[in-house]
């Protein structure tokens, strides 16, 4: 079926094709159109004119979502002309789910099979949407969605349309996509009793979203009843759940980054999706990946992967873009892979702390650095000096620190673990040429290179660990990670700086950072090194212990 449709002078044909078996249950009223016509409306700031009837129901669901996208997209709400009639045929009887074998579709799927919610009689499958996807690929992967439906005894019907390429003229995917599979499965609205989508966010971390219990339940007709799933499951869950059948585990398809048939196991969707199938028993649902999971292809994610609407929490912190960067599942499911996988559980956490600020939030991965990785913690300086603000250590780890001792008969004197730049490098060489036997890890800015134990084992052979930093003050996270490991932490820099920092720093702490020149100076002695990391256990352990005590104070 086909409508024109008028916009900016020029003319354009939206249209749905359904198989032909199931021509005569076409819905050839405006039903089917009015949602994705009110989203592109809304998003250009015209007016929406409606040449046919539509239900009253539907019509007062479209000016609400007018009013969401304004409130979350500051986009305009459209007067809607259009005749509004109570449709005159009674509604189907089928319950029909949007079914893509993502995780989220197979978990509502195993819940209706199991008796929980709607029972299903009808999947629907809309293809035209994966524009990575070739004519014989996307045949594919139609081919094993029917042999899904196939082995749970449910008719698949497989739907076309050319409306996301019509409406991503105007919305990005990730604000229209749930609106564009609504609209395609209203074409069958005469079979439908009640349409099932499943959500895709959490009601505890509910965010204006592409598809949201209130943007989606709005489209329903007065008498096909759109209906959110799974409302208050996780998407752990939802794993959990999906792990539980292995029949359709072996069958899910999560994946659409590239042209391939099954799922890649590379991209960043992939790795998270087979990261909580590891935590919850999803072993089969893991060969339908073409790649191995691993710590080093979750290292290898560039950052930016994660700018994604997929479960993301809209988290309170002070990085402007948390939200965007770290989907909320993540949290809880690190917790629960850490003993069974700590390799991975690292791997994440290095790829979270380079999405935040280009970098690990420590390369050794201590477990004093663990209060670093809270949100409250995430884009602010943490050192001394400046406009740092102190690290700060639990009770138990201040004795830990008091009791340490700095290891000065090491096999290394000294060693350099930090990203490749040309200060770092510069270092490097004049060390190497002064002062004795020494090691150097200069870790790739998006491939992090080593895992964290292998830092710690380097931090562990060395007497000192040094560090090259033009910050104006005096950086907190490889000083814990160096007095930890038992090393003498050291902040080299420009000669201007160290003496600058000196000065706010004081004459003990203020030993912790050495210039450019004076590295031409030799080796430090060992009564130079115990001071030195003595100043270092002080810097925390005083910092911490006045802020308790303040803290006790206005309790």
């Amino acid at each position: 079926m086909v409508t024109q449709v008028e916009f900016g002078g020029e003319c354009h044909q939206w249209w749905v094709g359904v198989p032909r078996a199931y021509e005569g249950l076409l819905d050839l009223g405006m039903s089917p159109w009015l949602p994705v016509a009110t989203l592109v409306a809304a998003a250009v700031g015209e007016d929406l004119t409606i040449e046919g009837t539509v239900s009253p129901t539907q019509l007062r669901g479209a000016t609400h979502a007018a009013t969401l996208c304004n409130d979350w997209w500051r986009w305009r709400s459209p007067n809607i002309e259009t005749t509004s009639a109570a449709q005159p045929f009674a509604a189907g009887h089928g319950t029909g789910l949007l079914f893509t074998r993502g995780i989220d579709s197979t978990a509502t799927l195993i819940e209706s099979m199991r008796g929980i919610g709607p029972r299903v009689t009808h999947l629907l499958s809309v293809a035209d949407l994966e524009p990575n996807h070739s004519p014989s690929v996307a045949a594919m992967v139609l081919l094993d969605t029917q042999r899904a439906a196939a082995s749970v005894g449910l008719p698949l019907i497989a739907l076309t349309t050319n409306l996301r390429a019509e409406v991503e003229r105007f919305i990005n995917w990730e604000r229209s996509f749930g609106t564009v599979l609504i609209s395609t499965a209203l074409a069958l609205g005469p079979l439908l009793e009640m349409l099932l989508i499943s959500s895709t966010l959490n009601d505890k971390y509910r965010k204006p979203h592409g598809s949201t219990p209130e943007l989606d339940e709005g489209w329903s007709t007065d008498r096909t009843k759109v209906l959110t799933t799974q409302r208050t499951l996780s998407r752990n869950d939802k794993v959990a759940l999906v792990g539980s059948e292995p029949n359709l585990a072996r069958q899910i398809k999560i994946c659409w980054a590239g042209n391939q048939r099954r799922n890649c196991g590379r991209c960043t969707k992939c790795l998270m999706t087979m990261t909580a199938l590891v935590v919850d028993g999803g072993d089969a649902a893991l060969e339908t990946f073409e790649a191995r999971l691993s710590a080093e292809a979750i290292r290898r994610l560039v950052p930016a992967t994660f700018a994604t609407d997929d479960l993301v929490a809209a988290l309170p912190g002070d990085h402007p873009h948390y939200e965007v960067l770290w989907p909320s599942n993540m949290e809880s499911m690190l917790d629960r892979i850490a003993p069974l996988r700590p390799d991975l559980a690292e791997a994440w956490f290095d790829c979270r702390a380079r999405g935040l600020y280009g970098q690990r939030a420590g390369l050794a991965d201590s477990d004093a650095l663990n209060i670093t990785r809270s949100r409250v913690d995430i884009g602010i300086a943490r050192g001394w000096g400046g406009h740092a603000q102190p690290l700060l250590v639990p009770a138990a780890m201040r004795h830990q620190l008091c009791d340490s001792n700095v290891g000065t008969a090491r096999p290394l004197r000294w060693s350099i673990a930090q990203r490749v730049a040309h200060g770092p490098a510069h270092i490097a060489s004049l060390l190497s040429e002064g002062w004795g036997r020494g090691a150097v890890m200069l870790l790739d800015a998006i491939t992090p290179g080593l895992p964290p134990h292998a830092v710690q084992r380097l931090l562990n052979s060395s007497a000192m660990r040094c560090w090259w930093s033009d910050a104006p003050y005096l950086e907190g996270v490889p000083l814990l990670e160096a007095i930890t490991h038992g090393c003498v932490p050291l902040q080299i820099t420009t000669d201007a700086r160290a003496e600058q920092l000196r000065n706010e720093l004081g004459p003990i702490a203020g030993a912790l950072v050495m210039g450019l020149a004076e590295t031409e100076r030799g080796y430090p002695g060992a009564e130079q090194l115990q001071r030195c990391h003595q100043a270092a256990v002080q810097l925390v352990v005083t910092g911490s212990r006045e802020r308790n005590q303040a803290l006790a104070a206005h309790s």
